[in-house]
Parts: C-alpha cells; structure tokens; sequence
C-alpha cells in the first residue's frame, strides 16, 4: 500500500475554522488530487483519511493513500503520492506566475525534460512538461482550484494554507492570502471556449454492457470514475475487429485504452461538464480475477 501522512494547515491566528470554508476546500482539495492521480496512476484513486485536528492555526492530520480501481489487483508505486504532491504544487506555481494568462513563446524555454516560464512581472519557475500540459488542458484542475481558493478568499481569517509531510514537517505547498485572488481568477486558456476536448492515457474503463455485432456507430456502457457511463463510442476499428471474430468478455473485466473526453460549458455553473466519450485505442483487457457472467448483450 502507497501512503503518506500529511498536516494541511490553515493559516490564521485562530485555531477553529469556519465549517463550510474547511468542507468547501477539503472537497475541492481532493478532487485535485484525485485529478492528478488519473492522469499519473489511472488505476488507483486517492483514499484520505482523517487523523484528527491541531490547534496554533488550524491543521488537519491527513493520511492519504493510493488504492487500486474496483477489483483489479494493481499495486501502487511508493513514488507516485510523492509525483502527484510535486505536480500539484508545479500546477500552482505554474498559475502564480502566469496569473491565470496564457504562456506567450517567448514566456516559455524547454530545459531539458522541464520547462521554464516566464511570467508578467519577469517571476520565474521551472516545471516539468506534465505540469505545464495540466495547465493548458485540465479544466477538472482549474475548476476545483478556483472553488477552492473562492472559499478560502471570502474567509478574511484565513491568512494562507500549508501542505506539509507529517514526519519531516517539509512544506509541499505554501500558498499565502495574497495568492487567493490569482487562483480563484479563471484560467485564460478555457474562458473563452463552449467546449473543449480532453485526450486521457492509460485509462481503465469496466465493462458493463457491449455489443458483440459493433458498428462504427455502435455506443456502449461502461463504469468509468465508479460511475455508469452510457454512449460511448469506440473508433479502434482493429479492437471492434477482434469482437467481431469472436473476442468475449466478463461483466466487469477492464479495457485499458486513450479516452477522448468531451466536455461542454454549462454557463450557470461555469464549470465544464463531461458530455461524451470515445475510445480511440484498447491497449489490453484486464481480466477480473474471479470471472464473472459471460452473458453480456
């Protein structure tokens, strides 16, 4: 099991917090993380845990986790919390010093495998590609942040938020007050669209209902983020190939493949909703290890 203890602490002269600030920014606070856990290790979700509440501002012992999708028996590697915590505060980093801008090219240098930015005011920070891509295409990434720092901006006796590793006390993440407003401002790189489309790797989708006759037309059910997902479509014609020569499955086997997401504006909520789905390669079916009904229509 892939763990790691932290302390998210609220900064402030007081050490209670007003409830709906701690619950707005928790959830929000997890949904990042879990975000970035797709895109790193897409077979596992985070599971955190609760220890309990510190006084001197107002900390929260967290014990976080890496646990496998459903009933896949995938391990989790040790270094990838450390990957997701590295990229998360990248993706901070990356929106302070662009102020929520686009990157012009001359904002931006490749250096190595990592890019350096350049913001307005001649700030600099070195990131790493991923990080960089985060920001330019993630709108699950710039909503929750903005909802986040939203909650935390309107409570004036909060004076900044620190991430740190429980056992060294190392800080992870340092954001101050001053930094809420930049991170609540809409990212400039999805303001302006209706709709956008979002190209995942190395996602796994479970089988909840197939067609064994598909047509390029052909929509199918899966269970995709432990939720029901109807009407996608698959346009690997080589993997449709297979099923028609006779390739089967069990409810609740896995398909590992590149899922195209589109995703529409919904203008009430400003937030991007997830609206369809198309599987572009299968790269493997994962089998559960108890087979389950064959009879799948």
């Amino acid at each position: 099991m892939s763990q790691k203890g932290l302390l998210f602490r609220y900064k402030g002269e007081n050490s209670s917090i007003d409830l709906n600030t701690l619950l707005t920014t928790q959830f929000h606070y997890a949904a990042i993380l879990d975000e970035i856990c797709s895109k790193v290790a897409p077979n596992h979700r985070f599971k955190i845990t609760i220890n309990g509440f510190q006084k001197k501002s107002f900390g929260v012992e967290q014990l976080i986790e890496l646990v496998a999708v459903g009933s896949l028996p995938f391990g989790a590697n040790k270094d990838e919390i450390k990957t997701i915590l590295k990229l998360l505060g990248e993706y901070i980093q990356i929106k302070l010093v662009l102020n929520g801008e686009k990157a012009d090219e001359d904002q931006i240098e490749k250096v190595g495998n990592n890019i350096r930015i350049t913001g307005h005011n001649n700030n600099l920070t070195i990131v790493t590609t991923e990080a960089f891509n985060f920001y330019n295409e993630n709108t699950t990434l710039d909503e929750a942040t903005r909802k986040a720092a939203e909650a935390l901006d309107r409570d004036e006796e909060i004076d900044g938020v620190e991430i740190s590793d429980s056992e060294s006390n190392e800080p992870i993440i340092d954001i101050g007050r001053n930094d809420f407003g930049i991170l609540k401002q809409p990212n400039k790189n999805f303001s302006e669209k209706e709709s956008v489309e979002e190209i995942r790797e190395d996602q796994i989708m479970h089988i909840k209902r197939f067609d064994y006759e598909p047509q390029k037309t052909t929509r199918f059910s899966f269970i995709y983020h432990d939720r029901k997902t109807n009407g996608v479509t698959i346009s690997d014609e080589d993997f449709l190939e297979e099923v028609r020569q006779g390739a089967r499955f069990g409810n609740g086997d896995g398909l590992r493949v590149r899922l195209k997401v589109k995703k529409d504006r919904d203008k009430m909520a400003d937030v991007f909703v997830e609206v369809g789905y198309d599987i572009l390669k299968v790269y493997e079916i994962i089998k559960r290890e108890q087979q389950g009904d064959l009879g799948l229509s």
